[in-house]
């Protein structure tokens, strides 16, 4: 049965869920985390483990603009406290903070439906990544000549 939350409810649902050891599962809408995770995919929230949450590691937090599914960027732990900077990878800037109590989970698993995984724009940012990839290599090896 799908259910749609209000994003208030949802993230007090995921919290309860995630705090106890459990699980979330939810769907992702937006592109800010594209291509790591697309509009649509089903994203599963766990807990943070005993080391806390790492750079590079994508969270489920709760920020002044709304409810966010970001890569963490710097763990931030100086006078003010302990503090993430978050930020999607299709961002431009540079993130935002937000203290360790907005931070809801670690997300563990990300599902994309097969048909999506097709779709033209997932493609074209595939070809684009390999693509840069191959002209760095041949750059790198025209400054080794």
């Amino acid at each position: 049965m799908k259910t749609i939350l209000p994003s208030k409810e949802m993230i007090g649902l995921a919290r309860q869920v995630v705090d106890k050891g459990g699980l979330f599962s939810m769907r992702a809408t937006g592109d800010s985390m594209f291509p790591a995770v697309c509009d649509g995919d089903m994203v599963v929230v766990g807990p943070v483990g005993p080391d806390g949450p790492q750079p590079g590691e994508i969270v489920l937090a709760e920020t002044q603009s709304g409810i966010k599914l970001h890569r963490l960027i710097d763990v931030l732990n100086d006078n003010k406290g302990l503090r993430y900077l978050i930020k999607g990878d299709a961002e431009y800037g540079p993130g935002e903070e937000i203290d360790a109590n907005s931070l809801c989970g670690l997300v563990a698993k990300i599902s994309r439906p097969f048909t999506r995984s097709l779709s033209p724009r997932f493609i074209v940012a595939c070809f684009k990544t390999i693509l840069i990839r191959r002209i760095r290599d041949i750059y790198s090896r025209l400054l080794d000549l």
